[in-house]
């Protein structure tokens, strides 16, 4: 296989794109090329090969890396989920993430505090619903935890459920019987990611007594 193209990219010249056999082969660094021996008109052997692939792969790699994580915030397991997801190498997806976690690009402790404290802020959602929508981010179990914790802890679980409840039983209230009432508040507010207790609670300070059965508590 035999190198018939090596074009400069930009103005800078620090990137070029290679072909092989005159078919496109992709782009790397030219640091990274002059490294490999990468030159036109170089017939490649086995042992330049391999690492002028994996190079490619990692410029590649990294591109888009940097693509994702400027459109929004990424975790370390978002970013490698999408990158593994485009085919990259899997060496070259942790090797990718490492570096950018290292140079502060991706900070998974950050992201989370920051989601957490949107989520509860609002006070529609309670500590298990937070814990999940990180988790969905790609963001790691205990650190999911520690950052939703902490965001709760900010709030008044009861209050916010009992507004939940209260405007969500105003749709309800005289049209539905009150057992129905009552267990459709009971599962909204699970949903929204309230624990038993404080559903029950919120409910016993929205609907009044003789609308909430002693069986359904």
């Amino acid at each position: 296989m035999t190198i018939t193209s090596v074009r400069s990219i930009g103005t800078d010249g620090l990137r070029i794109s290679i072909s092989l056999d005159r078919s496109p082969a992709g782009q790397l660094d030219r640091d990274t090329a002059t490294a490999l021996g990468i030159e036109r008109g170089a017939v490649l052997t086995e042992d330049m090969f391999e690492p002028l692939i994996a190079a490619i792969d990692h410029s590649a790699a990294l591109k888009r890396a940097f693509r994702l994580i400027n459109v929004r915030d990424r975790s370390s397991g978002e970013l490698r989920d999408r990158l593994r997801r485009a085919g990259h190498q899997a060496g070259t997806v942790e090797a990718i993430v490492e570096r950018l976690m290292s140079d502060g690009f991706i900070d998974d402790e950050r992201l989370a505090e920051r989601l957490a404290s949107g989520l509860a802020g609002r006070g529609k959602a309670g500590r298990r619903l937070v814990d999940m929508k990180l988790a969905q981010r790609g963001i790691a179990r205990d650190t999911a935890a520690q950052a939703a914790a902490a965001a709760s802890e900010e709030r008044d679980a009861l209050g916010d459920a009992t507004v939940l409840a209260q405007k969500r039983a105003g749709n309800m209230v005289g049209r539905l019987e009150p057992q129905v009432v009552r267990r459709r508040l009971a599962g909204y507010l699970t949903r929204r990611g309230f624990d038993a207790d404080t559903v029950r609670q919120a409910l016993d300070a929205t609907l009044q007594p003789n609308e909430h059965p002693d069986e359904l508590r």
